[in-house]
């Protein structure tokens, strides 16, 4: 399950890299039995978990090498690894099934064009979130189909799990203004 790191003395960072995500790839289940307490409490998939995975073996690599204690890196990747995940799974309510979740919006036969009191309703509430925040409400509103966070994710250029806390963000701030 845990190979030992060869200590060499030229440690580049390519080098580290390649072995990072070469002991992420061959310690997965090592990896998902350490996260599996925060998994739920996560807006994350399963790469993003083995990205942060393999970003905490990267660190822990370089403590090792930089302590001298090679022999050392399954405690350290622990720690690194499990800070990442509480980091990851602190503050954002999540649902167990991200993927199939999806922003229900009227069908089409329903007018597009909102009357003058919900349009007043919509900008006032509008008014209590960010610029960006914004720009994705808008969006959501002029689209015909459901939206899935892949699909916010890939307009606005971010993460699914950064499209889910932002989701997350602007429904908070909306339900706080909805009487």
């Amino acid at each position: 399950m845990n190979r030992p790191i060869q200590d060499n003395k030229e440690f580049h960072t390519r080098e580290t890299w390649e072995l990072s995500l070469q002991w992420v790839h061959a310690n997965r289940r090592f990896i998902r039995r350490l996260a599996s307490p925060y998994l739920k409490h996560m807006a994350a998939d399963r790469d993003d978990l083995y990205q942060e995975a393999a970003i905490a073996a990267y660190k822990a690599f370089i403590t090792c090498h930089e302590k001298g204690e090679s022999n050392r890196f399954v405690p350290y990747f622990r720690v690194i690894f499990k800070t990442s995940c509480l980091k990851m799974a602190s503050g954002v309510r999540t649902i167990d099934f991200l993927e199939g979740y999806q922003f229900t919006y009227p069908e089409e036969e329903k007018e597009t064009v909102v009357p003058d009191p919900e349009q007043k309703k919509i900008e006032e509430a509008l008014k209590t979130v960010t610029r960006k925040q914004r720009e994705i409400c808008v969006w959501l509103l002029q689209q015909r189909e459901p939206v899935k966070f892949k699909d916010i994710s890939r307009q606005f250029k971010v993460s699914r799990r950064h499209a889910f806390r932002m989701m997350s963000n602007i429904y908070e701030r909306l339900s706080q203004v909805a009487p």
